[in-house]
């Protein structure tokens, strides 16, 4: 697509090119699974927070998850063995 854009020379003055499809639609997609990811954490910490009865037990569990997927990665990748 880009090629066939720069094939045409130079566009005339106060022109411009604008790409649209499907880029607009998977952007939309992804803004909104973000903001689906965001809800479902604070959801989920707010939950354990009730379950605990402490604010701070639940961020640190939550926290050390992140860490333990990293590290399943690391571990995943040294072996070469696959999910």
């Amino acid at each position: 697509m880009q090629r066939e854009i720069d094939n045409l020379g130079p566009l005339p003055a106060g022109t411009h090119v604008v790409i649209r499809g499907q880029s607009q639609a998977m952007h939309d997609s992804f803004v909104t699974l973000g903001e689906g990811l965001v809800l479902a954490i604070i959801l989920v910490y707010l939950l354990m927070v009730a379950n605990f009865q402490s604010w701070l037990e639940p961020f640190i569990i939550m926290m050390a998850v992140a860490g333990a997927l990293a590290g399943v990665l690391w571990m995943l990748a040294l072996t070469g063995t696959t999910i």
